[in-house]
């Protein structure tokens, strides 16, 4: 997670913010594909490490996108929100992850449930891409220019 945040952030502030959550969440699912489906503890570690470096990534940047888009004046509520969103997610993974995992341990044998929950995992990345498709990300351009700049 700590090699991930400052490049992810320096990328972001180049090339926008949605973009680099879009390829977090890609990384972060193959990352939890390749955990699922791997045969050995070090091709294991590999998709660890890659979900590791989409967690740092959207930890540096998503912040940032809500720093862009909200109005300034209501700040509070909507870090608020945010924090209440992002902190009911574990519930929810928690959640839907140990009802994944106890069915298909039951169903299929133990150990199925572990890949099958990280599975479900790479799913909701995809969700997440889907679900910000709607944010409307302010231009870079126009926000880095200085107000002397500006045409009156």
């Amino acid at each position: 997670m700590l090699l991930a945040i400052v490049p992810s952030a320096r990328v972001s502030d180049r090339i926008g913010r949605k973009p680099v959550i879009y390829a977090s969440c890609l990384v972060g699912s193959a990352g939890l594909v390749i955990t699922a489906l791997a045969p050995s503890i070090p091709v294991a570690l590999v998709g660890a490490a890659l979900f590791g470096a989409s967690a740092g990534t959207f930890l540096a940047v998503d912040w940032a996108l809500i720093t862009d888009i909200i109005p300034r004046a209501n700040s509070g509520r909507y870090m608020g929100l945010s924090n209440v969103a992002t902190g009911s997610s574990t519930v929810f993974a928690v959640m839907t992850g140990g009802l994944t995992l106890d069915l298909f341990n039951n169903l299929f044998g133990l150990g199925t449930g572990p890949r099958a929950a990280y599975l479900l995992g790479a799913v909701y990345y995809l969700v997440a891409i889907v679900l910000l498709r709607p944010v409307v990300e302010p231009d870079r351009r126009s926000a880095s220019q200085e107000p002397s700049a500006v045409a009156v």
